[in-house]
């Protein structure tokens, strides 16, 4: 009787281990582990990846029929305007890599899930918006020395919203900082900050007004920008990872904390 009885317990994991040999149980019990969690926002990445590169493409096709089926553009402009679809069709793929390479950076050694998430979730999206935005200010200064060679309006390439849903995340230690500072009525400092993050140099190109001086200063300004979207990523790691340690020393210290009070028997 006891035989039969255990069988009917057992048969529940009897029937889970025929099918599939129980790798539902294991997957969810690694789920927390180097190939839990990590291991599927690196698919997540890898996926996000593929898709970014086809909004790319897809936009810059549309952007390209807009354009040449616009009969105001001259020939030059069409020209030019060839090598700009060529140039931003290209972008695509290092602009995609990005997202991939860093989306493989998590599949590294698990330690906690608040690490996971507070830091190296948000740290690598700064990274990686970080570096597209410097791309995509690259590949605008050499579509603006294009223009210039043409001195004619080119093709141009927005941006894709799969950009927009990272940007929150982006700004969070910008955003963060400058809240603590205007919470201190340091509005000064808050403001500084802010204009730092909007900083940009003016590269609109004025053309058809023949060749300038002052035309070759704005194609320097537009490769300048490249350079300050690199310095503010690399000024939000640093906020986000000083805010961060001093938020981890904070609650590593509360539970720790103690008010030495001796008592003496008199």
């Amino acid at each position: 009787m006891n035989d039969y009885l255990k069988q009917v317990l057992d048969f529940p994991s009897m029937v889970n281990q025929k099918i599939m040999q129980g790798k539902l149980n294991t997957g969810l019990s690694n789920f927390n582990s180097k190939d839990g969690i990590r291991c599927y926002v690196k698919y997540f990445y890898q996926l996000a990846a593929l898709v970014f590169f086809i909004l790319m493409e897809y936009t810059v096709i549309t952007n390209a029929i807009d354009y040449f089926s616009d009969s105001s553009a001259g020939m030059l402009a069409k020209i030019g305007s060839v090598l700009s679809f060529v140039l931003f069709a290209y972008a695509a793929f290092p602009m995609a890599q990005v997202i991939r390479t860093h989306g493989d950076s998590f599949h590294t050694e698990h330690k906690s899930m608040v690490e996971f998430v507070f830091k190296d979730f948000v740290l690598t999206n700064i990274r990686i918006m970080g570096e597209i935005i410097a791309l995509s200010a690259l590949f605008g200064a050499l579509n603006t020395v294009f223009a210039f060679v043409f001195d004619a309006d080119l093709l141009t390439a927005n941006g894709t919203s799969l950009m927009d849903m990272l940007n929150p995340i982006y700004t969070i230690p910008i955003s963060a900082l400058s809240g603590i500072l205007e919470s201190l009525d340091l509005y000064f400092l808050s403001s500084f900050i802010n204009s730092f993050y909007d900083l940009s140099l003016n590269s609109q190109l004025g053309t058809n007004n023949g060749y300038s001086f002052f035309e070759l200063v704005i194609i320097a300004y537009s490769f300048f920008n490249v350079i300050i979207g690199l310095a503010i990523m690399y000024v939000n790691i640093t906020i986000y990872r000083f805010l961060y340690t001093v938020v981890e020393k904070i609650v590593k210290f509360i539970p720790n904390f103690h008010i030495p009070i001796g008592i003496k028997n008199k």
